[in-house]
């Protein structure tokens, strides 16, 4: 039924946690320090826990919530790299990488996530986001030429048989972003024999990063970039 609190400690020990199937969650605070490592077996939560905390220069096993996940997952504090699967959970999470490379696969709901340092890869599938404001995902720290985002299928900006246009000229807001990024879609879905097309387009506070996930001409789905503009992003950023 419930899954309370979770406090591990470890000063150099390795622990190792099977699975774990709750209904109901609340914290789960991890400190690893040393050489030491934790490995999880899969979580399966059938309601979103409360806060996932972990701190320390050990390392953590993968990541896999069968169905919802945390509110929060906080790595800040971890200095190892991370792999974290979230992609069944119907609600949003609020997710900070840590200071090594993370990779984070983004679920259902409206994510915001901070990859924090390092060179982090983050994946998000077809319908994994919205294509409005109140459910299209967040990156609040995205790195040009070190983040990646990886959509499933690479960024190609070749002038008449690419599948990425940017856009050099910032729009006032959203609806202009999109307004801009369906022609520009609807123009190179004319020349390139893609299955998915990409339109980049930017305000005077986010980046706006539009897919059009069939091929169609018109974006279906939408990730937020917060303070990046035309110049602080690459068809290069986008990988399979």
């Amino acid at each position: 039924q419930d899954f309370q609190n979770l406090d591990l400690v470890s000063k150099g020990a390795d622990i190792s946690l099977g699975s774990i199937k709750a209904k109901n969650v609340g914290d789960f605070k991890v400190s690893i320090f040393g050489n030491s490592q934790l490995s999880l077996g899969n979580l399966e939560f059938l309601n979103p826990g409360k806060n996932f905390f972990a701190q320390g220069e050990g390392s953590i096993s993968n990541i896999n919530f069968v169905k919802e996940s945390f509110e929060i997952i906080d790595f800040s504090n971890l200095s190892k790299p991370t792999s974290t699967n979230f992609s069944n959970s119907k609600n949003g999470v609020k997710f900070i990488g840590s200071s090594d490379i993370d990779e984070v696969t983004f679920g259902n709901g409206k994510d915001i996530v901070s990859g924090n340092n390092g060179a982090d890869i983050f994946i998000i599938g077809n319908d994994k986001t919205g294509i409005d404001l109140s459910d299209a995902d967040i990156i609040e720290d995205f790195v040009s030429g070190e983040d990646k985002l990886k959509l499933g299928l690479a960024g190609d900006n070749n002038s008449t048989t690419g599948n990425y246009v940017e856009s050099s000229t910032q729009v006032s807001d959203f609806q202009d972003a999109l307004s801009a990024a369906n022609l520009a879609l609807s123009q190179i879905n004319t020349t390139s024999d893609a299955l998915k097309l990409y339109s980049f387009q930017f305000d005077s506070n986010k980046g706006y990063l539009f897919v059009d996930t069939d091929s169609d001409g018109i974006a279906e789905n939408l990730i937020l970039l917060s303070n990046i503009e035309s110049s602080d992003i690459s068809h290069l950023d986008i990988i399979t």
